[in-house]
């Protein structure tokens, strides 16, 4: 082991939030990558710039850092998804701003992306509960159930809906359609505006969001 390994270990809580950081970013690239079966410790370690021994000291296994992982994405989206103003947007408006933003965090945040459909492959085994998220998903629940609610109650939705299993489909659909849209094309052999990816993007956002807004009228 290298003298720089060495002072690694021996000093871990030395800028410790940059380095969990670092490993996290890195931890997201990886298993984004090559999926929670494929991703190696040594290769997170190494992309972030640290002894694989150090992420031993933060985190207890590679299920362990894959969990903190997926909790660093629902907070970014969580963060992200609550600077939706659903108090003083009309219902349709509200909804669709929801998705939209949804939809653009996904894309700027691929990996998160294909995070999300490879942690489906494991059936969610890797979520564990994380008090700072589960405060963030009840204030979005919230907020996201109140404008909701209005469109239920003004008749502009259906009373059928229910805010989990929007936020949920909403997900699959959107990381569905970002991490499987080349597949889509190879498939359907249907080439998306000859592969102009920002015209390609505009129309699976606007089909996604449209698609749930014709679903939730009544």
């Amino acid at each position: 082991m290298s003298n720089d390994e060495d002072n690694a270990i021996a000093a871990p809580t030395r800028n410790s939030a940059a380095t969990i950081a670092r490993i996290l970013a890195s931890a997201e690239a990886e298993f984004g990558t090559k999926g929670l079966d494929g991703a190696k410790v040594e290769d997170i370690a190494r992309a972030a710039g640290i002894s694989k021994q150090l992420i031993y000291h933060y985190f207890n296994g590679k299920d362990d850092l894959y969990s903190e992982m997926l909790a660093r994405i629902a907070r970014v989206n969580y963060d992200k998804l609550l600077e939706v103003d659903y108090e003083n947007l009309s219902p349709v408006d509200a909804i669709r701003s929801f998705i939209r933003t949804l939809f653009d965090q996904y894309y700027t945040h691929p990996f998160a992306a294909t995070v999300t459909v490879d942690q489906g492959l494991h059936a969610g085994a890797q979520i564990r509960y994380n008090r700072n998220v589960e405060r963030l998903r009840e204030k979005f629940r919230d907020r996201l159930g109140g404008a909701l609610k209005r469109g239920q109650s003004s008749g502009e939705f259906t009373p059928d809906m229910d805010v989990e299993i929007l936020h949920f489909l909403s997900v699959v659909m959107i990381t569905g359609s970002l991490s499987l849209r080349k597949m889509f094309s190879r498939y359907t052999g249907v080439a998306m505006q000859e592969n102009d990816e920002v015209v390609e993007i505009e129309f699976w956002r606007d089909y996604v969001t449209e698609f749930f807004m014709r679903a939730m009228r009544p």
